[in-house]
Order: structure tokens, then sequence, then C-alpha cells
């Protein structure tokens, strides 16, 4: 198994970027987390065609992780999709999710099933030796991190979120966490009213437990430098490497 950053921004872009969002590909089975408004375009550049993609994990029901999932639809259809898609999210995203593509009539009369499924909190499925779990994150509406197991590989990605070590600690140990680092130091105050985490939070959780690679992302372009200030403030709490993704490169998800 091994995973991609399709995006690595929050809302407001910069130029050659999108929206986080992220592919993992196994052997059977590859799945992206939220969908970006490029997303047909994204998957193409790495090599994955979108009539191969298996499902769609969403996270939450703010506009810069489903307002793609329309569009991506629309091209699926137009592409002659005939395979099933597997949506998966919590109830409260769900429910946006279906009202959102009713609005765009897309819901029903579709070529190819779309498969929901989604349950409020706890929600597990295998798909092969990938295995996924939702879990539940501290964010302004209800939004769920993801917990993606690969035989003895572990993985987790916060999406948008608050500080949460305690849920953190109980999921150690992780080869790899993905934490969003929304905004820096001086900002956290109004950050964490929002659910969202700066980067020094992020590598201080990493640092309490047993994890080998904290990548960052979720990066707020409209503070300049953003990217470097925010890996410089991490690296005063972090023991393990930091890492800022590159767009569009695969990772290992190897011990």
């Amino acid at each position: 198994m091994d995973f991609c950053f399709l995006g690595t921004s929050g809302a407001v872009l910069t130029e050659g970027e999108t929206t986080t969002s992220l592919l993992f590909r196994s052997e059977i089975f590859n799945v992206m987390i939220d969908c970006p408004g490029n997303a047909v375009s994204v998957l193409q550049q790495i090599g994955c065609s979108p009539l191969d993609l298996d499902g769609v994990i969403l996270t939450h029901a703010h506009p810069d992780h489903i307002c793609g999932l329309p569009l991506f639809i629309q091209n699926l259809l137009l592409l002659d999709r005939k395979k099933k898609l597997f949506l998966i999210a919590n109830s409260y995203t769900m429910n946006k999710v279906k009202s959102l593509l009713q609005l765009f009539n897309l819901q029903n009369n579709l070529p190819f099933e779309v498969i929901y499924l989604s349950q409020e909190s706890g929600f597990a499925k295998s798909f092969g030796r990938m295995a996924v779990e939702l879990v539940p994150v501290s964010h302004s509406l209800p939004t769920v991190g993801v917990l993606i197991r690969n035989d003895d590989y572990k993985l987790f990605y916060t999406a948008d979120t608050g500080p949460i070590p305690d849920i953190i600690k109980a999921l150690a140990p992780l080869n790899t966490l993905i934490h969003e680092a929304s905004g820096l130091v001086e900002d956290e105050r109004t950050i964490n009213s929002f659910g969202h985490s700066s980067g020094r939070q992020a590598a201080q959780v990493a640092s309490q437990i047993d994890v080998e690679k904290l990548f960052l992302c979720h990066f707020d372009h409209r503070i300049d430098d953003v990217i470097a200030k925010t890996v410089r403030e991490a690296e005063v709490n972090a023991k393990q490497q930091i890492i800022v993704p590159e767009r569009l490169k695969f990772y290992s998800c190897n011990n």
C-alpha cells in the first residue's frame, strides 16, 4: 500500500495547489480521502484512472472537502463509468452529500452503483488487506479522522481538528501520523476555537506517542511563507521526522 497527497492546502489556494486530499492505493482497493474540484485531473496526473477508483471517504461537510464531489460524479457519468463506487462518511456528512448530489440530480439514475456507507462513529470496514476506520475528531461540525491499517502498518489522518492528544494516544503506536497544521503559535487560541491546530500542537502530540513519521498539511496560504514558519515552530517540539508532503508524490507504507 502507498499514498499520495493530491493537495495540501486549506480552503484558500495558492498557484499550483489544491485542497487537502489524499489517495491510498493497495492491491485491490483505491480510495480517495475528500474530493477536490479537480479530482479527475489530479488522479490522471498520478496515473490513477478515475474509472478505477473504488471509493471516496469524506471527512466532513465543509466546502473545501466535499465541493468537488458533484463534479467528480458528473465526470464519472460522462466518462461512462460502470464500476460501483463506495462513498464513506459519518451520518451528518452523508446527509449533506446526498442533498448536494440531489441538488444536481446526480443521486439517481447513474450508470454505476453508488454504495453509501455511513455511521455516526466507529465505522470500520476491510477492503482486502486495507482496513479503514472512521475516528471522530474535534472540529466545528461532525468530522472524522481516518485510521488505515495494512498488515502491520498503521496510519492516522486527523482531517480538520483541534488538538486531540487523548484520541491520538489511544491509537498509538502509529507508523505515520498525518496532522493538519492550520496556523501558527500566535494564532493558536483563534484556530483552536474553530477546530484547527497549529504545527506546534501537531508536533507536540506526535512527540508524546510512538510514531515514526509526522506529515503536516492543510496549510493556510493567507500567511506569508506559511510552510517554512509552520515547520520551524513544529521542530521545536518534534522528536520524529517532520515531512512537508510533496504533491502528487507517492509515499510507501513499509516499515
